[in-house]
């Protein structure tokens, strides 16, 4: 009886369970939007490699990953190209939801034509979800206002390796347009050329209007902000009283004010960047700063200010120390690898520390300062020759140790009946016999 009670019990239990699913585009649905509608909370849409022309494609409130295929580079081979029929994604959830999206160029998609709300080309999220989105490229997406690559109407984001590139919006946030609370996380993310266009427009790569921002390891190079109003923003503009901006690079960005970055309100904290080459077209009294506009009271540390033009930084900041402000730049920094461990330094600085210097202005994002493992000697049939300890087992081979040279080991003999190299005839020589019996390829 004790058995069949507990038979029962596992049986309700299970019967209670329910367990994530993948669904395959196209294999399951040839429609992403119909692969989401089938889908339950906790299931992945997997999207295989090639262009889908969809639009306006929403979680339906659901808890779900989206995810399409890379290559072995990491670059998106999944392109979701809305042709400007209608932004590509809706994001929509309490707080209780969690969606994210992956590995996919988000491509030319319109936030103009949605009648109740406008903005979000790429993608707009909007009630308390607050989408994970990682190795996604916004690309030549557009809206007349607010945010062409993504807007966030009401909640934050956070966002991983993304890049956000030529898109196009009138006004705020020709990248991103954050609207109110929530945290925006942004790591080792790009933006490059994106543009606001019109005389109300600011923030060309990024306009934060409320919550908390945190910015690390970021590019913003070449954006552009064509307004003629007191608000501007080349690079990243906005409110920025929670915003802390660490180890990023704000280079060739043009605007009326702020070239590199437009402080409108309050007291971020900018730490370990670079500003250089950025510039402010304003012939107002109102002032430029090319490479910062403040109007508020941004505390920087250790950061470089720089050849900027016409000046480097307009209105009040607070000097925490470590600071270059210079007319012109003498020895701009680069990644520096010091051991496994990468640090943004003038090469004098670098080569003092141990460091091996990467170049002039090359970003830690693009560097890996973790050595390969040592090649070593490794026998095979008798003789030796210098692979990577896991290239010698993967061909069954003997390895002779880390940094060992071909030229100054003793290879075992050659023995036929030696399959695993090793110097002996055992019974792993048989099993391997075994495992590989039948006809040659």
């Amino acid at each position: 009886m004790r058995y069949t009670c507990t038979s029962i019990v596992a049986t309700l239990m299970l019967a209670g369970t329910s367990f994530a699913a993948t669904i395959n585009v196209p294999g399951d649905y040839a429609l992403i939007q119909d692969a989401i509608i089938a889908a339950s909370d906790g299931d992945t849409i997997s999207i295989a490699s090639g262009v889908y022309n969809e639009h306006d494609i929403s979680n339906n409130g659901k808890s779900i990953i989206i995810e399409g295929a890379l290559n072995d580079d990491g670059y998106p081979l999944t392109t979701i190209d809305a042709n400007y029929q209608g932004r590509v994604f809706f994001c929509d959830g309490d707080s209780s939801i969690n969606v994210t999206y992956k590995n996919m160029t988000i491509k030319r998609g319109s936030g103009n034509g949605d009648p109740d709300v406008s903005g979000g080309g790429g993608m707009i999220v909007i009630g308390e979800c607050q989408p994970h989105i990682e190795k996604c490229i916004f690309l030549n997406n557009s809206t007349s206002y607010y945010g062409a690559g993504l807007l966030l109407k009401e909640s934050g984001a956070t966002l991983i390796d993304c890049i956000f590139e030529d898109n196009s919006v009138g006004q705020f946030g020709g990248g991103i347009n954050k609207e109110s609370s929530g945290l925006l996380a942004l790591t080792r993310c790009s933006f490059i050329d994106n543009v606001c266009s019109s005389g109300y427009g600011a923030g060309g790569g990024v306009w934060l209007g409320g919550g908390n921002a945190y910015i690390e390891d970021c590019l913003f190079d070449s954006n552009q902000c064509n307004s003629t109003w007191s608000y501007s923003g080349g690079g990243l503009g906005g409110s920025l009283s929670n915003t802390t901006v660490i180890d990023s690079t704000f280079i060739n960005n043009v605007a009326r004010q702020g070239g590199g970055l437009f402080c409108d309100s309050g007291s971020p904290s900018i730490q370990n960047c670079t500003f250089t080459s950025n510039s402010a077209t304003n012939s107002g009294s109102d002032g430029n700063g090319g490479g910062i506009w403040s109007n508020g009271n941004p505390t920087i540390a250790n950061t470089q200010v720089c050849g900027n033009t016409p000046d480097q930084i307009h209105g009040n900041w607070t000097n925490a120390g470590g600071n270059t402000v210079e007319t012109l730049c003498g020895k701009l920094g680069g990644a520096c690898c010091i051991e496994n461990d990468c640090l943004f330094l003038e090469q004098d600085a670098c080569e003092a520390s141990g460091g091996e210097w990467q170049g002039q202005e090359v970003q830690c994002n693009v560097v890996n300062c973790t050595p390969p493992p040592p090649y070593g000697a490794c026998c095979i049939n008798g003789a030796a020759i210098s692979l990577y300890q896991s290239d010698c087992e993967l061909v069954q081979g003997l390895f002779m140790g880390d940094g060992t040279s071909p030229d100054d080991v003793s290879c075992p003999p050659n023995c036929s009946g030696d399959v695993d190299g090793n110097g002996e005839v055992a019974v792993d020589d048989i099993l391997i016999l075994i495992g590989n019996w039948g006809p040659c390829p």
